[in-house]
């Protein structure tokens, strides 16, 4: 009896934390990811902006600086190079998002493993689940220790290895920021 209590408990906690772990995940990178980009290049464009009014540069210097943009035709240039760091952007984004992806499907298929093992198997109850308010709290335990685990794969395997912006993408900027001044 006590085992069929423990199987639909976990499987009712269960039920709860793997469909918020698939959303956190496909929330990050269908949403969060474009509005970071959004809001980091915004930001850019309205640092350098402010920048170059803090540094009270003469007309004719700003001017040089659009004529040299614009006559070497160095913005085309920029521009392919942001293009292309475009693609190893992408490339390294896709691979975090396949991986956590694939992370995804092994936890799903361990916690189908579990419901399809668990009545299998026919152990004595442990100490701990004589115990009611023991019980409860060892669950609350678990549920927490999954979610902390969760968080934290996430962040140190996805967040810090996402590539936001590229080092061509914001030199790109920089340029036509400064040639639209």
């Amino acid at each position: 009896m006590w085992k069929i209590k423990f199987y639909n408990e976990f499987i009712h906690l269960m039920i709860h934390i793997v469909p918020l772990i698939i959303l956190e995940t496909v929330f990050y990178f269908s949403y969060i990811t474009k509005i970071e980009n959004d809001v980091f290049v915004s930001g850019l464009n309205d640092s350098i902006k402010y920048a170059i009014q803090q540094l009270e540069l003469p007309e004719y210097i700003i001017q040089e600086i659009k004529d040299y943009l614009n006559t070497t035709q160095i913005l085309p240039e920029l521009y392919q190079d942001m293009e292309d760091s475009y693609k190893a952007r992408d490339e390294n984004n896709n691979n975090l998002k396949l991986r956590m992806f694939f992370s995804l499907h092994l936890l799903f298929n361990m916690f189908i493993l579990f419901v399809f093992v668990n009545p299998l198997l026919n152990n004595k109850p442990k100490m701990i689940f004589s115990y009611p308010w023991l019980k409860k709290i060892a669950f609350s335990v678990f549920v927490i220790l999954v979610m902390f685990l969760f968080e934290y794969f996430f962040f140190v395997m996805v967040i810090q290895h996402y590539i936001i912006t590229t080092n061509a993408e914001m030199v790109y900027y920089i340029a036509s920021v400064i040639n639209t001044l």
